[in-house]
């Protein structure tokens, strides 16, 4: 990668803005990407975009061991107002398709909320009761078990009683329209227990039979309705269960495709589609009423002292009757986290409907966050785009996936964005294979190549040389135990539900140790790959990273900190062998004075800051043009329209020592040119940029300044020279 500047001037990569406030923020790079439809009138996602019966099938409640977690609003944030976004605009909440509204009035997310805190604080109060009756009488143990006994009870009453009040307005709501839709059935409520026989749960032998029966009543039924019932067949507790749930989704299917056409089958149609409306609302009623009863004795045993409560109460909070009345992940634009269907699902739709991405992923690996995997990559095109003097469309940019996985996100994000090409590796057969298919999938076989590993490989394949870049997501954890000991100390279960496999998950020292791989690798590479990085998911590892660079004498290194929501965060640390420095924000991307210990050198200085009227913005530009002019360095070039001048240095030509050894080649002159005798001697100490920097005036409304920004080098006491020469002549120009 060359380092010489273009012969014409260009002052993308390191543009300040024209009118800003103390510090230039970097380019705007971190723009929504190419995908999101211009402003226009709101449209739910058709079923190809999102959900139909697929999506059904994705995002249907399901058993589990672990409650559902509230889901929570996945914004794509950054901390500092000052720092460049790293985000692209949020589409806001994802509407669900028609086909996919649930039926239910009640606020079904609510209760999956207020449920989810009751199961866990009757978890702990249950073991709280147990501690408490092996404890010895009078004793300290006992009476502090008592305390938090009290403790733990008092929230529990009151997640109780607030799930009864959410309760009943499910049977109020229920109860409430019960004539309503006693009109619209009719006689037809009394084929409640027929509902029951025609949508019970059959053996697979009998499974043509059903379905043939079905189509013929709905006039329609696609292959992927086929998955659904499969779906219910597998989980389905009861016929009860089964039937509410295949006639939720025939409601749908009647509704969407017979229902207005007029005809024999819509009539037809009309008297299925009204005697499953009445079904569905008196299961929905039946089950709201028997929750509200059980609840209730258990928020009475609570308020009795609870002593009479034990495990066998947990049920309580389980079970199928649960399944139908949260029936549907999709509510109001929320989904549930805490099913894995939902957020593979999440992940396809973002994909889709965002990068024009189409993949496919396993049950059984990682499903990546779509935000934060994004993020990783503005992060990487701005590390990338602020350490060249190239245009950003100029560049030929190869990187390496470490770890790629499943679903090959990274290499067909940035690739779908940028002109740039991919080397992926992995060592898991199963996810290489899978990655294969989405990348042929989305036509980018020529972009990404995929390599497999083995454990003891080296992680940066030596075929793949030369690279700009490598990135990586490590696993977090050193082992199987770690992971188990870690989730068992959190008092709530994780926002969002994870798949990976244990070679996603667990690797020998954690992710220092792999980060340490790639770091000693890099130390005998160096230069043949422009910059390292890896994204980090725990805080303490940063601070062992940076040490680790510091340690082995790297100056050049970036730090930055990714923000999805109030929850999640992750960070990314990246090193250079090169003299080229990433712009302020992307080098210092922490604004918490506890991170001041982890960051590289600050690159951004002010040099000169006056009031408006004070000085004349004109001759303070020329007086920048002239000095950068009257320096002997490699090259200068000023740009008018921007008042922005770049300019690079063998050395510290600004300095007196500088002056007087130019003085002394004066006085000693035998006809030589200086200029040529001082580049002569400037070349025997090696032809080399010793320092780049840019400087650029900012005219505010009051305020007119003058800053500075370290674009190449690797001495910090070269660029200090630097800035107290400028502010030394620029502020006696200014007066």
């Amino acid at each position: 990668m060359s380092t010489q500047p273009p012969s014409h001037y260009s002052s993308h990569p390191m543009d300040p803005p024209s009118m800003s406030g103390a510090l230039p923020s970097p380019s705007a790079q971190y723009g929504p990407p190419p995908g999101p439809p211009p402003p226009g009138p709101q449209r739910p996602p058709s079923e190809a975009q999102m959900l139909g019966p697929a999506g059904l099938e994705q995002l249907s409640s399901h058993p589990s061991d672990l409650p559902p977690r509230p889901p929570r609003d996945d914004r794509y944030q950054t901390t500092d107002p000052f720092r460049p976004q790293r985000v692209y605009s949020d589409p806001g909440p994802l509407a669900p398709a028609p086909s996919m509204t649930p039926m239910l009035s009640a606020t079904t997310q609510d209760i999956a909320t207020i449920r989810a805190n009751t199961q866990y604080g009757l978890k702990e109060f249950v073991e709280l009761v147990k501690r408490r009756q092996n404890a010895p009488p009078g004793s300290t143990v006992s009476s502090d078990i008592d305390a938090k006994l009290r403790a733990s009870g008092g929230l529990l009453v009151k997640d109780l009683r607030a799930l009864r009040i959410e309760l009943r307005e499910v049977v109020k709501s229920k109860e409430s329209h019960r004539w309503r839709r006693w009109l619209v059935g009719g006689a037809m409520a009394t084929f409640f227990p027929a509902v029951k026989a025609i949508l019970r749960i059959v053996t697979p032998s009998s499974t043509s039979t059903s379905l043939t029966t079905t189509t013929a009543s709905t006039a329609t039924y696609s292959p992927s309705s086929q998955q659904h019932y499969h779906y219910d067949l597998e989980h389905a507790s009861n016929d009860t269960e089964y039937a509410f749930h295949r006639s939720k989704t025939l409601l749908q299917r009647i509704r969407s495709s017979v229902l207005g056409r007029g005809g024999v089958a819509a009539s037809f149609a009309f008297f299925v589609f009204a005697a499953l409306y009445v079904f569905q609302n008196e299961v929905a009623l039946r089950v709201a009423k028997t929750l509200s009863r059980r609840v209730k004795k258990l928020l009475n045993k609570v308020e009795d002292g609870g002593f009479e409560v034990d495990e066998k109460d947990l049920k309580t909070l389980e079970g199928w009757r649960w399944r139908v009345l949260l029936w549907g992940s999709l509510k109001h634009g929320q989904i549930d986290f805490n099913d894995p269907r939902s957020v593979v699902q999440l992940t396809k739709t973002l994909l889709k409907s965002d990068f024009r991405l189409k993949i496919e992923l396993p049950p059984d690996r990682l499903c990546p966050p779509v935000p934060n995997r994004h993020n990783y990559i503005l992060w990487l095109k701005d590390l990338l785009d602020t350490t060249s003097y190239q245009d950003p469309k100029d560049q030929s940019i190869r990187g390496l996936d470490i770890g790629t996985g499943a679903s090959c996100i990274y290499p067909l994000l940035a690739c779908t964005q940028r002109p740039w090409t991919f080397v992926a590796t992995d060592i898991d057969e199963k996810s290489l294979s899978y990655a294969a298919k989405n990348i042929k999938t989305n036509s980018l076989d020529s972009k990404i190549t995929l390599l497999s590993r083995t454990p003891t490989d080296p992680l940066i394949p030596p075929t793949a040389l030369p690279l700009t870049f490598t990135m990586t997501n490590p696993p977090f954890y050193t082992s199987a135990a770690e992971l188990s000991s870690l989730a068992q100390k959190k008092s709530r279960p994780p926002h969002t539900a994870c798949t990976g496999s244990p070679s996603e998950m667990v690797a020998a020292g954690g992710e220092v140790a792999f980060v340490k791989r790639i770091f000693d690798e890099s130390l005998l590479l160096r230069e043949q790959v422009r910059w390292y990085t890896a994204m980090l998911g725990k805080h303490s590892s940063v601070e062992v990273v940076v040490d680790m660079l510091r340690g082995k004498g790297v100056d050049n290194y970036a730090v930055t900190e990714f923000v999805q929501g109030s929850k999640t965060r992750r960070w990314a640390v990246g090193w250079s062998f090169g003299s080229m420095r990433p712009d302020e924000g992307v080098c210092r991307g922490m604004s918490e004075p506890a991170w001041c210990k982890v960051l590289p050198p600050s690159v951004v200085h002010e040099v000169l800051a006056a009031k408006v009227g004070e000085v004349d913005i004109g001759k303070l530009a020329d007086a920048v043009r002239e000095l950068g002019s009257g320096l002997e360095l490699m090259s200068w070039a000023w740009d008018e329209k921007e008042l922005a001048g770049l300019g690079r240095a063998r050395q510290n030509v600004w300095s007196r020592a500088w002056r007087r050894k130019k003085m002394r080649a004066e006085k000693g002159d035998t006809g030589v040119d200086v200029r040529t005798k001082l580049s002569a001697e400037g070349k025997e100490e090696g032809n080399v940029c010793a320092i780049g920097f840019r400087i650029w005036v900012i005219a505010g409304r009051e305020d007119v300044k003058i800053m500075c920004r370290w674009v190449e080098g690797h001495d910090v006491s070269l660029l200090e020279s630097l800035l107290g020469f400028l502010r030394t002549r620029l502020s006696a120009m200014a007066k």
